[in-house]
């Protein structure tokens, strides 16, 4: 190969391999900018936001004829909001005995339903929720099982299953009333309620949202209490109930027509 073309060789040879070198270094740029990316971008997706204080599982023995906030289970959602989620229903096996009805973070139904959309609660944080439910065993001794899936509707990876396994027990309601110094009775009542027990000074009748819907004073220390009912709109209520000791108890009461 002659001078020249030796000259021209190696210069287009060199020329080529910078090019090559410089092709070669942006495109490994590109792949750790990538990388990058990923590396943000990942964990936000594959790590679930929501997450359960007091576990998705809920095994409760009761003698307690009516439950409500008794089978909560409390949830939270982390940077998102409850309103970026859906609940289905999975699963069900309840007492035919028993009424069931889903209350999904303030939004009560008059079953259980198969699936919905959160909404914000009221005076809720916008990154916290529950599913509860109004339970009435009617007194049957049995056992329900209920399943519902929360999920983000905008990330299928950020999801939990809730469980609720819920035992009623007639005994324990016997149990339970020996050792209480008030007895609040019938329960579920229709006509009336009879509040029964020694040191009572005064009873207070509220629905779940504070509203007062009868107050009642012993006249004479120790007597018993009935306030007639016929007038209330069915649903569970809450007995508060002062003794003259100064203690204040609450009993939840389910009123039907």
């Amino acid at each position: 190969m002659k001078q020249p073309e030796k000259a021209a060789f190696f210069s287009f040879h060199m020329f080529t391999t910078i090019e090559m070198r410089e092709k070669f270094r942006n495109f490994v740029i590109q792949i750790m900018k990538n990388l990058v990316i990923i590396m943000l971008v990942l964990p936000l997706s594959i790590v679930a936001q929501i997450t359960f204080p007091k576990g998705n599982t809920l095994n409760l023995v009761t003698g307690t004829e009516t439950l409500y906030s008794e089978t909560a289970i409390p949830f939270l959602t982390g940077k998102n909001k409850i309103t970026d989620y859906d609940w289905e229903k999975v699963y069900d096996s309840v007492d035919t005995r028993w009424v069931v009805a889903g209350c999904m973070n303030g939004e009560c139904r008059a079953d259980l339903p198969q699936q919905g959309s959160f909404v914000q609660g009221i005076s809720s944080p916008d990154s916290s929720g529950y599913i509860m439910f109004h339970v009435s065993s009617h007194y049957n001794n049995g056992n329900s099982v209920i399943k519902y899936r929360v999920y983000n509707r905008n990330d299928s990876t950020d999801q939990g299953i809730l469980t609720y396994n819920i035992t009623y027990n007639r005994a324990l309601l016997m149990e339970q009333a020996q050792k209480e110094p008030v007895t609040v009775y019938p329960n579920p009542a229709s006509g009336v309620i009879n509040i029964k027990g020694k040191g009572l000074r005064d009873v207070v009748v509220t629905d779940l949202n504070g509203k007062q819907v009868a107050c009642e004073t012993v006249k004479q220390d120790g007597g018993n209490i009935a306030i007639e009912t016929p007038d209330y709109t069915p649903g569970i209520y809450l007995v508060k109930i002062t003794l003259t000791s100064g203690e204040c108890l609450t009993k939840k009461m389910a009123i039907n027509l």
